[in-house]
């Protein structure tokens, strides 16, 4: 199989930090797969994720995602990459107040998808849908809305524009455990699409992980690959 992401001695330490957050990382990780990275708070597991984002820059080592050096890309060309090959979902979603749901998926499919504002708004809506929001919380703010409903719209903006690969920085980590399955459900599902990969994040090991490779990290470095 091809390789979705492919990094060599990746190392990055932030400034004032005692030691690396990432300690000369090597990592393949094939197209179609799905990896489950764990590791306590502070092992280099967001870290990592942010680098195969494009959302940081390793200080030394390469990075290769979908073929692509992301070591030679300006920000321009890192942040149509960010959205259309790779998409991202956070704990703590950062969904842009002031936008309704429907408005904070289309967003992106304005500038990545090239779609017009209609066309936009159906296709977001369509997969806002898919997810089990109503037409009353299509339109309702963001910030009105509850976390498990603010972690499906961030989902589903990470999604729409078609990226083959997704990263899952501790999903679940703020929702209760109802909702947390059912966004575990909805993130496997996508998964099983042809040729998508996933990187999922969490502090511990998931009862419901399936039919993927299971990752460990501490100190900025891999335990097992």
């Amino acid at each position: 199989m091809p390789l979705a992401i492919e990094a060599k001695n990746l190392a990055r330490t932030f400034p004032g930090a005692s030691r690396p957050a990432l300690d000369a990382v090597t990592l393949r990780v094939e197209e179609g797969e799905r990896i489950l990275l764990t590791g306590p708070s502070g092992s280099g597991k967001s870290t990592l994720l942010n680098l195969i984002g494009g959302l940081d820059r390793a200080d030394s080592g390469l990075l290769h995602v979908n073929g692509v050096n992301f070591s030679k890309l300006g920000e321009a060309a890192l942040a149509q990459i960010r959205g259309r090959e790779v998409g991202v979902v956070v704990q703590h979603h950062f969904l842009p107040t002031g936008l309704t749901a429907e408005e904070a998926v289309a967003a992106p499919l304005l500038w990545i998808g090239n779609l017009s504002p209609g066309e936009a708004l159906r296709e977001a809506r369509e997969h806002l849908s898919l997810l089990g929001l109503t037409k009353e919380e299509h339109r309702r703010p963001v910030q009105n809305l509850s976390g498990g409903q603010r972690q499906r719209v961030a989902f589903a903006r990470a999604v729409a524009p078609g990226p083959t690969i997704l990263l899952a920085d501790e999903p679940t980590a703020q929702l209760d455990n109802a909702t947390a399955q059912l966004l575990l459900d909805q993130i496997f599902d996508w998964s099983a699409g042809p040729g998508r990969t996933l990187i999922l994040a969490s502090h511990h090991h998931l009862d419901a992980w399936r039919d993927g490779r299971t990752i460990s990290m501490r100190d900025g470095r891999l335990v097992t690959a």
